[in-house]
């Protein structure tokens, strides 16, 4: 009787346990809006000691996509890029001299360079001639 009435407390237990899976949320610039939504859309959190956070299994596709939406609102896939101070300086005067619209928003402590899509094989091209400038500005430095 005793290992009866064990087994069906292990039963009830484990059935009244939702499953979770907890992980780290990496672009703290995207955190803030995206539990918003989370809350919105009453998708149940939970932020645990070490800094990650505890979801419902059933609500992970919902969450990857929310996340990657807020992402993407910061550095748009397809018309962003990251670059360092150096060849970013280069970028940003030939954008200006050619009256090209962008911005520069910070994701993960780094400087992204945002543009419209309009825009998209202009900035390659300024991309590409920074490269080109910047690697011989090193070159010259050398000799």
């Amino acid at each position: 009787m005793k290992i009866t009435l064990i087994i069906l407390t292990l039963l009830l237990t484990s059935c009244a346990k939702e499953e979770t899976i907890s992980f780290h949320l990496a672009a703290p610039e995207a955190k803030p809006a995206a539990f918003e939504r989370f809350k919105k859309e009453d998708i149940w959190f939970k932020e645990l000691q070490d800094g990650r956070y505890e979801f419902r299994v059933e609500d992970i596709q919902r969450i990857k996509t929310i996340f990657m939406e807020e992402v993407n609102k910061i550095i748009p896939f397809g018309r962003s890029s990251g670059h360092g101070p150096e060849i970013l300086k280069i970028i940003v005067k030939k954008l200006k001299q050619q009256n090209i619209p962008y911005k520069i928003n910070k994701f993960e402590g780094d400087n992204w360079l945002v543009w419209e899509e309009k825009d998209h094989d202009i900035v390659q091209k300024i991309k590409k001639e920074a490269s080109k400038e910047l690697t011989e500005m090193m070159q010259n430095e050398l000799n």
